[in-house]
């Protein structure tokens, strides 16, 4: 079996809390975005995947994140400031094309096969707050690590 290397990890409302820009989705999403630099962490996420990546720990698990985003390609520079500013610097970013309007879990199966050329093994798991997101990996044979969710009335498939 292949040691699995890589963490997935989602942005909105996984590391970052959207709460306060919610209301501008039914304004458009280049606004509910262009709020994205108010985001307050969610410290535990970050913890977590720091404690997972930077190998400070006796036993130095030192995994690669990998941030993988529903957000447009054109808030790539503000997406790595604000993560970076709170202590993360993934190996990637992988990204919505601008053109795109796929569901998240199509957009990020698609993201993270070509990213890993059609070869998840390498995955050890994704952390996301959008219940399709987690199934739609685990059926990849992904585990999927489903947080606390603005979308929680929503069934889980």
């Amino acid at each position: 079996m292949t040691d699995r290397r890589y963490i997935l990890f989602d942005v909105d409302d996984t590391c970052f809390s959207t709460a306060h820009r919610a209301h501008l989705i039914d304004v458009s999403w280049d606004a509910f975005h262009s709020e994205a630099h108010k985001d307050e962490p969610l410290y535990d996420i970050f913890h977590t995947l720091e404690y997972l990546s930077n190998g400070t720990d006796p036993n130095n698990y030192g995994y690669e994140l990998i941030a993988i985003t529903a957000r447009p390609e054109r808030y790539r520079a503000a997406t790595l400031q604000k993560l970076i500013e709170n202590g993360i610097t993934p190996t990637a970013i992988l990204m919505r094309p601008d053109d795109n309007y796929d569901p998240a879990p199509a957009l990020k199966v698609y993201l993270a096969q070509c990213y890993f050329e059609g070869d998840l093994s390498e995955v050890k798991f994704i952390i996301d707050d959008h219940p399709g997101v987690i199934a739609a990996f685990r059926e990849l044979g992904v585990t999927g690590l489903l947080v606390h969710s603005i979308h929680g009335g929503r069934p889980f498939p």
